[in-house]
Order: structure tokens, then sequence, then C-alpha cells
């Protein structure tokens, strides 16, 4: 079981950062970025020939790394329409759901969030507002890392992927302003169009549904709120709308690099007594009808864990449904007993093997992606990619025009991939560092 040790100060290198860079140095080759010559692909590089460095997976286990207790330090919510709010009005507390519901239940009531590419703006705006102290940087500044709980979840599961039955490749784009780097996924016109007709297949949205309805039966506001409707008596909650999300925002280490992580967190169970209320991770499942079913289940579970791990969620609650949407049973796992549960398994997964590539993952990023002076109004952008065979991690710099397509939306003016306004802020922010440090040289 990979336990959590008690989270280390972000300043400086510390040995285990140290030691996932030599691994991660060792295994580098640089070549020249080949077109992409799968039609369908939304990666953006087909006409680019600079060169790339490629981060070979190792040939046997990578050693363990730690990861810090995450801490929380922010939180924020998404309304009805999707609107930015600096609070928990979007907050549910658990409760068991009742057993036999139709997961389908007001499906066509549902208000369905419209794809788009929200970037880290969500996130950067909230760690924002923190005040800053005369004793330590900024956490913005602190930070080596500032990304998306699905970013590092997919960091942290490429070591798994190559003996999965069905590897998923991915594409992230990064950013390196000052000694930190933001790491967002990379979403193309194309990609929006894929997921646009994705949601509108109605197998599809009927089964992603079903989640959304399981979320509903087993929520409700938090008991102080008297301004939200209760539960009716067959433990509905409310229609589903997919704009609504609470997210919490957490600083954490991975192999030494220090890393601000933002996520959605589906509920808490409620405090009693004094102590902090506990987040719990939704999912939903099909029943286990034989050992076959089991092992598929297991498999999955990597996913549950590293999502639950990385923001630091302790419970993991499935619901296991028929083919019909009818909800037959639940079960509660611990997230730190899960991977206990597939030991000395054929399928066994190590969640310390992924997490201990994940840092070297960091670490190669930060070994090639150069630093930074924040007044640059024309910052390098760097993708990250891992696809078949996957054998690797692949790191190539993104040309000018490539660049361009980033900023070419109906949103805010960007550099980079960054909100202006938050670039800006960012480097105001350096400055005033660099000043201290020049009045105290």
């Amino acid at each position: 079981m990979h336990s959590l040790p008690p989270r280390p100060a972000f300043a400086g290198a510390s040995s285990a950062a140290s030691s996932s860079r030599e691994g991660a140095a060792s295994r580098v080759q640089r070549r020249s970025a080949s077109p992409s010559r799968d039609r369908n692909s939304s990666r953006s590089d087909a006409e680019s020939s600079s060169s790339a460095l490629r981060l070979a997976l190792p040939s046997r286990p990578p050693a363990d790394t730690t990861y810090a207790r995450p801490e929380r330090v922010a939180f924020f919510s998404y309304g009805p329409a999707r609107e930015l709010r600096f609070d928990s009005s979007a907050k549910r507390r658990f409760r068991e759901p009742p057993t036999g519901v139709d997961l389908g239940h007001r499906f066509g009531a549902a208000v369905w969030r419209e794809e788009q590419n929200e970037h880290l703006d969500s996130l950067i705006e909230t760690l924002q507002r923190l005040p800053s102290s005369s004793t330590r940087p900024h956490p913005l500044l602190e930070a080596r890392v500032v990304t998306w709980r699905g970013m590092m979840t997919r960091l942290c599961s490429a070591w798994h992927e190559r003996s999965s039955d069905y590897p998923k490749g991915w594409e992230m784009n990064v950013q390196r302003v000052g000694d930190t780097l933001y790491i967002e996924e990379v979403v193309t016109a194309a990609s929006l169009a894929d997921k646009a007709a994705h949601a509108n297949n109605e197998r599809q949205r009927t089964m992603a549904y079903h989640g959304y309805a399981f979320e509903s039966f087993c929520t409700a506001p938090l008991s102080d709120d008297k301004t939200s409707a209760q539960p009716d008596a067959d433990g509905w909650s409310g229609d589903v709308n997919t704009n609504e999300q609470w997210c919490e925002i957490v600083r954490t280490s991975l192999g030494g690099h220090g890393v601000l992580i933002g996520g959605e967190t589906d509920c808490v169970i409620e405090s009693h007594g004094g102590n902090e209320a506990e987040g719990v991770e939704l999912k939903t499942s099909m029943v286990l009808r034989n050992q076959r079913d089991e092992v598929r289940f297991e498999k999955k579970m990597l996913r549950f864990y590293m999502q639950a791990f990385l923001l630091g969620i302790p419970n993991v609650f499935v619901g296991f449904r028929d083919h019909q949407g009818k909800l037959q049973s639940t079960h509660r796992f611990r997230t730190l007993e899960m991977p206990r549960l597939v030991r000395n398994k054929p399928h066994a997964w190590h969640p310390s093997q992924g997490l201990s590539f994940g840092a070297e993952i960091l670490s190669f990023l930060e070994l090639h992606i150069p630093s930074q002076e924040a007044s640059s109004s024309d910052p390098a952008i760097w993708r990250l990619s891992f696809d078949a065979p996957f054998t690797h991690v692949q790191l190539r710099q993104l040309e000018a025009h490539e660049v361009k397509t980033l900023s070419q939306d109906d949103g805010p003016a960007r550099v980079g991939f960054l909100k202006r306004e938050h670039y800006a802020w960012l480097r105001a922010e350096l400055d005033k560092r660099q000043e201290r440090s020049s009045a105290n040289a």
C-alpha cells in the first residue's frame, strides 16, 4: 500500500527530485518529430519537423518515490450556467442511495455542459486570490507544477497504460513561467467536435447520464443549506446539470516536485465531533457477473484509485448497475486500501510504480524546458505526448503558427495558453520577488 508522508516544503530541490531527474536523464533520446499519419488524430504537429525529445519507459519498475499528503489550500464552485464562484455553493454531502433505482430517471430534464476549452483559467484565478506572505512566496510562484487532476492522473498512469487492454494516448501543452510549469490538456476544434459527436450519441449519452444520476441519488445539499430543495421520497436530489461542480485545490509534492492540483470533489461525508469532512469520489460500473467481470473491474480500479489518491480523497463509492440502468448494489472502498485488493493477482497494479514514472516525467519536463523571463511576450509552448506503441513520452517545442492557434478562439486574450491578465499578474509577482532578492543581496 502506498502511504502518504507528511507534506514537505516546496522550496529547494529534494533528494527525491534529484533521483527522478537522474532516472529520467538516463533514458532521454533526441529525434526528429515525424508528421502524424493518423487522419483522425487531433494532434496539431502534422506540419512540424522540429527536434523532439523522448523519455523511454523504464525496462523495469521504477524505484519508489514520495507523494506528500495533499493539503487543501482553496476551493471554488461552478454554478448552473458554468459561472465561476469563489464559494462552496456547489458542495454536496454524501448519503446512501436507495438500491433498485433507475439511473435513467429524468434523463430528458438534464442540462448538458457545452464542450469548450477552459484551459487553467478557473484554477489560476482562484489561486491568485490567496494572500501573499512576507515569509514565503505566493503559492503560484512556490509551486513547480500547476495543473488539473486529470493531467496528473494521466502522467501517473502512463507506466501501466502499455499493459492496459485498451491503452489510451494523450497530449498536453506545457508553458513555463519563471520556475513553474503550467500543464493543460490539448483541446482543438477537431477534438471538441469529436467530444460533441460522442456526447450526442444516444448510447454514450445514456451511459454518461447514469453516472450523473448516481450522483444525484448519492448526494444532497449541505445540512445547513436551507435554500436548496432536499431529496424527495425516492432519494432523487434534483435534476442533472453538468455545469455544476465543486472543486478543491491541493498543494502536494511528487518526487520532490511541488505541485498544485485542482479537481472536482463529488461530495463529502459531513464531519461529526470536530472531525474533518471526508471527500468521496463517486463512480458507476456494470454489475460483476463472473470472474471476467471482476478482473475487468479490478483493472479499472487503478484509475479510480489514482483520481482519489492524487486529490487526497479517502473514499471511493461505487454503484453497480445492470444493462437497463438499474442500481443493483453499492460498495464503499477506502482509497488507501484499494491496491491491496489486487495484490499478488496476475493483473495487479502497483501505484508506487505509476507515481514514480509520473515524477520522472516532471523531472524530464523540468530538465528540458528552459526557464523564461516572465516579461517575455512570446513564450515558448511545448507539446508532451504519449501514444502507440506506448514505449515513451515525447516532448517538442511548438512552432509559432501552432502557438498562435492556442489563442484563436472567442475567449479572452492569451499569452501562450494563459489568460493575458493572469500572465501579467505572474510577471508582476516575479518582478516583486526579484526586487526583494536584489534588495537582500
